[in-house]
């Protein structure tokens, strides 16, 4: 074999290394090291590999989902929107119900406020005739008591005529009695 000269610097390199392997040398120990973080590395590697496969099949899952689902989309897109369209136009017809309904209940509301403002000023003009009416009725009452005094004032005097009227129908018949006697007498 063919001999290599070394340099002494080189020679002193190549002994240091033959001395540190034969005493666990540091070199020993850090290829060592490094054996174990490949072995790390190696194992860390396999399990990105694993997880990278996990993740391919879990895309080609989802890709046959996806197909599945791009497949029956159409129909089922269909179908929800004919539904969504049937729920809208139901909803459009109830807001329209809705409209009309408030419209006419707001018309109803306006009529009757301007019953009530009538009838309350039919109310107020009532008011004041009855006020007007009771005053006049308090007046005519004290008329009529007025009367009932006068009444009965003259109720007594009637009686005192009456009575003055039987005297003098008493004093005629008697003036007429005494005008027949007369007169008999005076034919005689």
């Amino acid at each position: 074999a063919p001999t290599v000269k070394m340099t002494p610097s080189e020679a002193g390199d190549v002994a240091s290394v033959k001395t540190r392997k034969s005493k666990g040398s540091p070199l020993m120990i850090q290829r060592k090291e490094e054996k174990e973080e490949l072995a790390h590395l190696n194992n860390r590697f396999a399990s990105y590999i694993d997880y990278v496969r996990a993740l391919e099949q879990d895309k080609e899952s989802l890709n046959r989902q996806i197909d599945a689902l791009s497949n029956a989309q159409p129909d089922d897109l269909e179908r929800l929107k004919a539904t969504y369209e049937d729920e809208l136009m139901s909803l459009r017809k109830m807001v329209d119900s809705l409209a009309k309904t408030k419209t006419s209940l707001e018309l109803e509301n306006k009529g009757l406020s301007d019953s009530n403002s009538e009838l309350q000023s039919k109310v107020h003009t009532f008011t004041i005739e009855i006020r007007t009416l009771t005053k006049k009725i308090e007046i005519i009452q004290k008329e009529l008591s007025v009367l009932r005094v006068e009444h009965d004032s003259c109720s007594n005097q009637t009686a005192e005529v009456n009575k003055l009227q039987k005297t003098i129908d008493k004093l005629r018949k008697e003036i007429q009695s005494e005008i027949v006697r007369r007169t008999d007498a005076e034919n005689r």
